[in-house]
């Protein structure tokens, strides 16, 4: 099958790629590389810088490369907003879609129905009024926009099929008859080995920041700083932002826990990477019961500073018990997230 994965998130096109090649499928990836995170692409859709040069470079270049773009039996679009929606280009996204045999969009991020529908749920979260006032410094989101909304709405009517890779990204497409079945984040196990061991005196605790109001870094830092204060001699607190993937890797190898983010209703691909690692995550998630967290020893945190310290302090009570955490941490990402296994429930879907 000839495949044309289009746009990235935080590198769940490249782990799926992986896992479609060991299955012998024709795969290419179209993107930006996800901006500063640098992923790879083998058609190159402009550059991700901000900026007009930015922007003109994401808006000319996908449009001088479209002959490779087509041609494709399946294509399947990262977000409804792979491709600029400032300027109504509807036609190049129309040009794609009729241009190949058939499109698939994944759930795996914010656009008009995660906005529009995540607060009816059992994941009501503060996550998106915190990202406007602290991220966009708005009252109102941008993907609440008229022009956003006929665009995910266009979209949602031209593809064969939507493929939520959580649970609550299922639930804000539950109302589509487009919705497929979830398919959880693929990761490709082989390429992340274990640096399961035990920590020295001082206990490592990593966070990265991206978006200081979505992930809590506000309230993190704030807890670091009271953590730092109360246990100079047990931990060494860090943090970083703007990190490209390559560099954040090579961070995670080197500490013992990561703070990833407090307002989130699941586990994100950082979670995951973390656990395969053989590593302890501090994190926000709602158990629904659906993706078997008790299988794992991810540390659900209260999203305050008080709620941060008492879960950096379990740590600490329970170093001897690192290890096994550890081990049932990279065993779980192993079981339900290996990029082959994953790939072949893509497959499944786009021929179903």
């Amino acid at each position: 099958m000839k495949i044309l994965l289009f746009g990235e998130f935080s590198g769940v096109h490249l782990n799926l790629k992986r896992g479609l090649i060991s299955l012998d499928q024709n795969v290419t990836i179209a993107s930006t590389g996800d901006g500063w995170k640098g992923f790879g692409a083998d058609i190159s859709l402009g550059k991700g810088g901000a900026g007009l040069a930015g922007k003109l470079s994401r808006i000319a270049t996908p449009i001088i490369s479209r002959r490779d773009l087509i041609g494709y039996d399946v294509i399947q679009l990262i977000s409804p907003f792979s491709y600029f929606t400032e300027y109504g280009l509807y036609s190049f996204q129309k040009y794609l879609i009729e241009n190949n045999e058939r499109t698939f969009l994944v759930s795996a991020g914010c656009d008009y129905y995660f906005r529009k529908n995540i607060q009816k749920s059992f994941f009501k979260t503060p996550l998106c009024d915190r990202c406007l006032a602290i991220d966009y410094g708005s009252k109102v989101c941008p993907y609440e926009s008229e022009g956003k909304k006929q665009w995910n709405e266009r979209i949602l009517r031209y593809v064969n099929g939507v493929i939520p890779l959580a649970p609550f990204y299922e639930y804000v497409y539950r109302f589509s008859d487009k919705i497929r079945p979830m398919i959880p984040f693929p990761i490709d196990t082989s390429q992340v080995q274990s640096e399961l061991k035990k920590p020295g005196k001082k206990i490592k605790i990593f966070h990265g920041i991206n978006r200081r109001g979505f992930k809590g870094s506000d309230v993190i830092e704030k807890a670091f700083d009271r953590l730092q204060s109360k246990y100079p001699k047990d931990l060494e607190l860090i943090i970083a932002k703007g990190m490209p993937y390559k560099i954040y890797l090579e961070t995670l190898r080197n500490v013992d826990v990561v703070l990833d983010q407090l307002y989130s209703p699941g586990w994100g691909i950082n979670t995951l990477i973390t656990m395969l690692m053989g590593k302890l995550v501090i994190t926000h998630y709602k158990d629904d019961g659906v993706v078997n967290h008790n299988e794992a020893s991810v540390v659900n945190v209260v999203p305050s500073v008080e709620g941060i310290v008492e879960s950096v302090e379990w740590i600490l009570e329970n170093k001897n018990n690192y290890v096994y955490y550890g081990e049932r941490n990279r065993l779980y990402v192993e079981k339900y997230h290996d990029h082959i296994h994953i790939a072949k429930k893509f497959l499944s879907a786009w021929n179903g």
